[in-house]
């Protein structure tokens, strides 16, 4: 009984000891790492934005093409919504972007999250595109069909309102694989609608008549996806250099 009662008061004092001894050494800080601050440049939003695919609708057709950063000339950032205590972020802003025949402008909603103390981007939406501007002005060239089969096209636009009136001219040659087609050439008026997408050349003056050839009119699109313009007659497609 004695020698339990030796033990137990050997444990009291070691404790004791152990209490006093913490009493007097300093306690070690606590250290807590603070999350990084969310600071993301717009060269890092557009790169965010890189091979995300976007729908615009051009004449009640929808259609769909893959955004790249470097198309994108403009990006203005409308707000930043914070949830989950700062540990996800949606950035809301304006994008343009040009798809060489034509401007489009949308809106984009980039989510970050942030994981292992790094901010991740999570999810991209666009919104609703629209046509901003319409590059029509310049020298398109292609091909179309008519009676006298697949026939070489160029027009070029040299003169464009601000509501898109324009005026230019139309040249036709022969291709390859129709090598008798004869040059010829003739005033052009149309424009385009920016609501729509729909681009409109009618024939005006001729410059230059082979014998027995008529004016032609044509109806056309954008076709933003593959960067062209076609049309709904003519089986015309033209690139703009």
């Amino acid at each position: 009984m004695k020698v339990k009662m030796k033990k137990i008061k050997k444990m009291m004092c070691l404790c004791l000891a152990v209490l006093m001894l913490c009493s007097i050494l300093p306690a070690a800080p606590l250290t807590v790492q603070a999350a990084p601050k969310f600071n993301v440049s717009n060269a890092s939003l557009k790169k965010a934005l890189n091979n995300y695919s976007i729908n615009i609708t051009i004449d009640k057709k929808e259609q769909r093409f893959i955004v790249k950063s470097k198309e994108i000339t403009k990006l203005s950032v409308k707000s930043r919504k914070y949830a989950q205590g700062g540990k996800k972020v949606t950035v809301a802003a304006t994008v343009y972007i040009n798809r060489k025949i034509a401007t489009v402008k949308t809106t984009a909603s980039m989510t970050y999250s942030l994981k292992k103390n790094k901010w991740k981007l999570s999810s991209v939406k666009f919104g609703k595109a629209s046509l901003s501007s319409v590059n029509l002005k310049g020298t398109w060239t292609g091909t179309y069909v008519a009676p006298q089969g697949q026939t070489k096209a160029k027009i070029v636009i040299s003169r464009v309102s601000k509501d898109g009136y324009a005026t230019g001219k139309f040249y036709f040659s022969a291709t390859p694989t129709n090598p008798k087609v004869p040059s010829g050439s003739y005033t052009i008026t149309g424009g385009y609608d920016k609501k729509t997408g729909k681009v409109t050349f009618a024939g005006d003056e001729w410059i230059s008549q082979p014998s027995g050839y008529n004016i032609l009119d044509f109806y056309c699109y954008l076709d933003l996806r593959n960067k062209k313009l076609k049309s709904y007659n003519n089986s015309l497609v033209l690139t703009k250099k």
